[in-house]
């Protein structure tokens, strides 16, 4: 709404949705008159957000056929799961680990990748992508005598969500 003129007894609201028509009033979630929206425990994905005049005290169900009922166009709110990273280590037929990438923007958008870099990978991944490392050698802590691998895996995607994983194991 570019602007609108609240008569007596009209309030805005603001109405998140997770279906893109606003009439499936099933899929509201929430609404308020600030517009904003902490989504830590809801749906993640994308949802919708729809400007609407109304009169006050807004009950559901929303009544459309209000005479003074007006709406915005709806508009499309994407929240991503955090970048989550899981390594696990390789012993069989190589020495080293094999990491991968989920959560983030790559995740929702198929044709999206993270950019990595870390002690032993640089490059672009897919999400849910197996990355496997070879490690040729240990490194050796002198004061006990033990060898040990130690990596990182530092993540970026677009959306500048960021994840950092650190390991070593023996």
């Amino acid at each position: 709404m570019d602007s609108v003129l609240l008569i007596d007894n009209q309030e805005l609201y603001y109405v998140f949705h997770t279906q893109k028509n606003l009439i499936d009033t099933d899929s509201i979630i929430t609404y308020n008159n600030t517009g904003l929206y902490l989504n830590e425990e809801g749906p993640r994905g994308e949802i919708f957000v729809t400007a609407i005049v109304h009169k006050e005290n807004l009950t559901l169900p929303i009544d459309f056929d209000d005479p003074c009922f007006i709406s915005s166009n709806t508009v499309s709110i994407v929240h991503l799961n955090p970048i989550k990273i899981e390594s696990w280590e390789e012993c069989r037929n190589i020495k080293g680990f094999s990491f991968s990438i989920s959560g983030g923007l790559p995740a929702f958008l198929e044709d999206d990748f993270y950019e990595v870099s870390g002690s032993h990978f640089n490059g672009k991944v897919k999400a849910d992508d197996t990355i496997t490392i070879e490690i040729g050698a240990y490194n050796y802590i002198d004061n006990s005598n033990q060898y040990f691998y130690t990596y990182e895996i530092d993540v970026n995607d677009k959306s500048e969500c960021s994840s950092i994983y650190n390991n070593q194991f023996t």
